[in-house]
């Protein structure tokens, strides 16, 4: 069962309706919106590809000082984390 699809933009025949200022206005309230979501996702990139990386830093830096189980620890969770999320989004 997939959600119904919604869209903050009203319908062209929506629009028609309105004045000029005022669909304006809508058409920017949503260009703000989707600014925010595209930075809200790029920031949550960033961090996620920068999680992964400390921890394969972390896996390498145990496991070349003879830490194995700590570093699979750390390098499973980390990947883990990974990919239970990569599953999440998709849902």
């Amino acid at each position: 069962m997939s959600k119904p699809v919604t869209y903050l933009l009203p319908s062209a025949a929506e629009l028609q309706y309105l004045s000029d200022s005022t669909a304006a206005h809508v058409i920017q309230a949503v260009d703000a919106e989707n600014q925010r979501a595209h930075t809200y996702a790029s920031l949550g990139m960033i961090c996620g590809t920068a999680s992964f990386l400390a921890c394969v830093g972390a896996f390498s830096y145990l496991a070349i000082n003879n830490h194995p189980t700590s570093a699979g620890v750390i390098l499973g969770t980390g990947v883990l984390a990974i990919v239970g999320r990569m599953i999440a989004s998709r849902l």
